[in-house]
């Protein structure tokens, strides 16, 4: 049976903090990963991840690619809880890894965020999305349309 579900994912990877000489703070990373089963037993296939990433392309270039610190549990962005901007999402060189760059804004989680990253404290990456699910037997939870 199919079910449509808000569809929340943590992706803990190593991310690359780069700060440059103005001040500006970036993450650089692995922001998801496709046709491997993740941290909650999901697999999103590849050609879905492509075809949204494809998408959200538009929203990087208009630079409203905007998130907030923390996980909510809605799919609309609260504007006051901004903490970053993407810069950029490319599928690697490595068939299904979508790397991803951040810029950390100067807002008041945004500044939330600098402190907790330059105190050493990791930060994960976490998206949010609408899709249908199917439960499988094995318990894995494959994601579809």
């Amino acid at each position: 049976m199919k079910k449509v579900s808000l569809l929340q994912e943590v992706y803990m990877s190593k991310a690359e903090v780069l700060k440059e000489n103005n001040g500006d703070l970036f993450l650089m990373g692995v922001f998801m990963e496709g046709d491997i089963k993740n941290n909650n037993n999901r697999i999103y296939p590849n050609e879905i991840l492509s075809r949204e990433a494809e998408k959200f392309q538009e929203l990087i270039g208009q630079n409203r690619a905007i998130g907030e610190l923390d996980h909510p549990d809605e799919l609309t962005i609260n504007l006051e809880r901004v903490s970053h901007v993407i810069k950029s999402l490319k599928e690697s060189k490595s068939h299904g890894q979508w790397e991803g760059k951040l810029q950390i804004v100067d807002s008041p989680l945004g500044k939330v965020a600098r402190a907790l990253i330059e105190s050493g404290i990791p930060i994960a990456i976490s998206s949010r999305g609408v899709g249908s699910i199917t439960e499988n037997i094995d318990g894995n939870t494959e994601i579809g349309e």
